[in-house]
């Protein structure tokens, strides 16, 4: 009922839903016998029918090689994992790309000892490769580098991967839900699902803390908007503070799913929820449907964050965009060199982006509510978001600078780590640019920094000067790259926690009654391909914080004072003995976890 009550309060939406049933047909063609709902039984057959017959050959292939070999064993693992999810239901196309990349291969984790340093003696292959289809949406031409030095791919194995990628998408068309039909799990069953699938590849595929205590009261929605997934968006509006994102309520949905949105609005004092605002009605913490509204604005929370700063700012045009013009530079320039430990894999983990994160029919449309229209202008908006600047600078530009610990651990945790880079990047910087004629003088420099801002897509409307001219720019650009890869691509990525907790997140909320929870919860084949999701999305890659700092300095000149890298690491190692204080006060603090320098990787590795 809500659903359609702000389809009709959203002027247009109707035309434009009825459009996309238009472009879903030339995108996808007709229903090819798969059935377009998550009913995934078609006669007695599961339509993860490829998946589970690979799966039951892997493993009596693997059993006998498994005996003798650690890497046989995992594959073996895996390969039973996958069979299970399948067997329960997960969703084909899902299946299929988890029995692409192996399940197997999760338990492999990156060191950064095993990362290479630029040289004129290595050079990998790099070029320069337009995304299509981003560029369709974005209106602009959108360029990806591909091409690094390390876990890199023969063109061959790409070009065939893509292929099978795009046709791969096409084949099994998006889901619509019928809500009545739907195969659903209770908490027992799910708690049993996790414990015998992902959780067997280790503690950190499962959930680093429970939340299940405050879950659907007003606490827990002070805490989701003070360190949680609402804290990102945190801003003061008179006297209050918000976290607005009633904008996506205009979104169209698919058939059976709710519409997104909602605003939470707190006290001045931030320790009291004056309204929840969704569909123009107001929600407090003693209302019936309450705990609906606040699990359609924390999935909301969760979906808004994938976009943007996730995918198209850490992904894409911090991590993405730095990555293939550093690789472009001299192997021995000072800049390549100290943006080299915080690209490692990145160029890597886009080409696969492209195709299972972001393209036309990949996990955006599958997993998540979105028509295709609102799929795509969800990307314009983020890239209209964009923008280079400090943490402090975000902070203020927000009206949330002036808050304390309490208050919001978000900004407060966030700052300290923050200054950590700054002051990294200050001390490195100083030993090759010590004056602004110095960054001025240095054409390469230059250059760098004319050819990021050309990739930028031009919708962005906040997109930085081609040109570079004081030290200043160049400690914000490599300070803001190292927090954006690091502690605000594992904030905005690391949906486990709530995951995990049955009731708490999804990327979509079906179409039910707000005053009954457990008619708005997902599908079971629909948690089975969200947990695979997030299990990619957890394997372990190279880590921020190295006990021996000439892991990072290795990647520096000779000429570099190897006291920066040291300095580094033991204000790291400093704020993670802090935090470690704090979490003993709070054991279940998300921040905690998001902003853990044990806990970061060094770049965006998976």
């Amino acid at each position: 009922m809500l659903a359609h009550v702000a389809s009709q309060d959203c002027g247009g939406a109707t035309d434009v839903e009825r459009q996309q049933l238009i472009d879903e047909k030339k995108v996808f063609g007709e229903v090819t016998g798969c059935t377009p709902n998550e009913g995934l039984q078609f006669g007695c057959v599961p339509q993860a029918w490829v998946a589970i017959l690979v799966s039951l050959l892997q493993i009596f292939l693997y059993a006998p090689l498994a005996l003798f070999s650690r890497i046989y064993y995992e594959r073996w693992v895996g390969s039973r994992i996958l069979l299970r999810m399948c067997c329960l239901g997960m969703e084909p196309w899902t299946a299929n790309i988890a029995l692409m990349i192996g399940m197997g291969n999760l338990h492999h984790s990156l060191k950064l000892q095993e990362c290479s340093v630029p040289s004129k003696k290595l050079q990998g292959s790099h070029q320069r490769i337009k995304n299509s289809f981003m560029s369709d949406v974005l209106g602009s031409d959108f360029i990806m580098g591909e091409g690094d030095y390390d876990c890199w791919m023969p063109w061959w194995i790409r070009w065939l991967g893509t292929q099978v990628l795009s046709r791969l998408a096409l084949f099994y068309y998006p889901n619509t839900l019928e809500p009545d039909k739907l195969i659903r799990c209770d908490k027992l069953e799910f708690d049993e699902i996790c414990e015998t699938t992902i959780e067997r590849f280790g503690s950190e595929f499962g959930a680093r803390v429970d939340l299940s205590a405050e879950r659907h009261s007003e606490l827990g929605a002070i805490r989701l908007c003070i360190e949680g997934l609402g804290a990102f968006a945190l801003e003061k509006r008179g006297s209050s503070y918000v976290v607005d994102y009633s904008s996506m309520e205009a979104m169209p949905v698919r058939e059976g799913y709710m519409r997104m949105g909602g605003c939470m609005r707190l006290s001045s004092s931030l320790d009291h929820v004056e309204g929840l605002d969704l569909f123009g009605k107001t929600y407090l913490p003693t209302d019936p449907a309450w705990a609906g509204a606040l699990h359609i604005f924390r999935c909301t929370c969760g979906a808004a964050l994938i976009f943007y700063p996730h995918t198209i700012s850490c992904h894409y045009l911090r991590g993405g965009f730095t990555a293939t013009v550093v690789r472009e530079m001299d192997p021995d320039h000072a800049w390549r060199r100290v943006l080299t430990p915080f690209t490692v894999m990145t160029l890597h983990v886009n080409w696969g982006a492209k195709s299972i994160i972001s393209g036309p029919g990949a996990i955006f449309e599958r997993l998540g509510p979105f028509s295709q229209w609102s799929t795509q202008e969800l990307f314009r908006a983020a890239c209209r978001q964009f923008r280079i600047e400090s943490f402090a600078s975000n902070l203020r530009r927000r009206g949330v600078s002036d808050l304390r610990k309490q208050e919001y651990p978000y900004g407060y945790w966030g700052l300290k780590l923050y200054s950590i880079f700054e002051t990294f990047a200050k001390e490195y910087i100083d030993q090759y640019w010590p004056t602004d004629a110095s960054v001025t003088a240095d054409a390469e420099l230059r250059w760098f920094f004319d050819q990021y801002s050309r990739l930028l897509p031009e919708i962005c409307e906040h997109a930085p000067a081609g040109d570079v001219s004081t030290q200043e720019e160049l400690v914000t650009f490599l300070a803001s790259h190292i927090w954006e890869v690091t502690a605000a691509h594992e904030h905005s990525g690391h949906v486990g926690d709530l995951l995990r907790q049955y009731d708490m997140f999804h990327t979509h909320v079906v179409e039910g009654n707000l005053e009954n929870m457990e008619s708005l919860l997902p599908s079971l084949p629909s948690r089975l391909s969200l947990l695979f999701a997030r299990a990619l999305t957890s394997r372990p890659g190279a880590k921020l914080y190295q006990a021996d700092p000439r892991e990072l300095s290795r990647f520096f000149l000779d000429s570099s004072d190897p006291s920066v890298s040291e300095r580094f690491m033991a204000s790291l190692q400093k704020l993670h003995e802090e935090m470690e204080v704090f979490n003993a006060e709070q054991p279940d603090s998300l921040v905690f976890k998001s902003f853990d320098p044990y806990v970061l990787e060094i770049s965006v590795t998976v």
